[in-house]
């Protein structure tokens, strides 16, 4: 059963990944987005990174006092550079990109080794990017992970 259920994801990741063979040139990238999407990858290009995907809005909150006590509010907010202040009770929206050039694309925690590219999550909120997390892509898929800051510290 084991050897089914990893032929079956093996299977839809590939697929997954042939779906999406298109050149992804910036220009493209800049067409598909507009707003806080778009500002939020302008941001990430002002740090440096190189934008390979945009892999979309992942979710909005309301930040508030008692949001910062949860997890993983708190864990996002207490990084360095991630000020709670500039979005206190405001919408703040985060969306999600690929990013080559950064300093966890070599990452390694001694039971495994990052995949030379790393997710980055800018959080917006009136249009103004507020925060930013990041965490390595695995060579070998994880259940989750660590985050870190926009720049890869703690």
């Amino acid at each position: 059963m084991r050897i089914i259920r990893f032929f079956l994801m093996l299977t839809i990741l590939v697929l997954a990944g042939c779906q999406n063979t298109q050149s992804n040139s910036a220009e493209e990238l800049d067409d598909e987005l507009s707003g806080d999407a778009y500002l939020a990858k302008e941001y990430i290009e002002e740090q440096g990174y190189e934008v390979v995907s945009f892999e979309g809005k992942r979710f909005t909150y309301t930040l508030t006092e008692e949001l910062l006590k949860e997890l993983p509010y708190r864990l996002y907010w207490n990084l360095p550079g991630n000020n709670p202040e500039k979005a206190m009770n405001k919408n703040v929206t985060v969306y999600t990109f690929i990013v080559r050039n950064h300093p966890l694309a070599h990452y390694n925690d001694g039971e495994q080794t990052a995949a030379e590219e790393t997710v980055i999550a800018i959080h917006v909120a009136e249009n103004e990017v507020v925060a930013g997390t990041s965490s390595p892509i695995f060579e070998i898929e994880t259940d989750g992970g660590e985050i870190w800051n926009i720049h890869g510290e703690k």
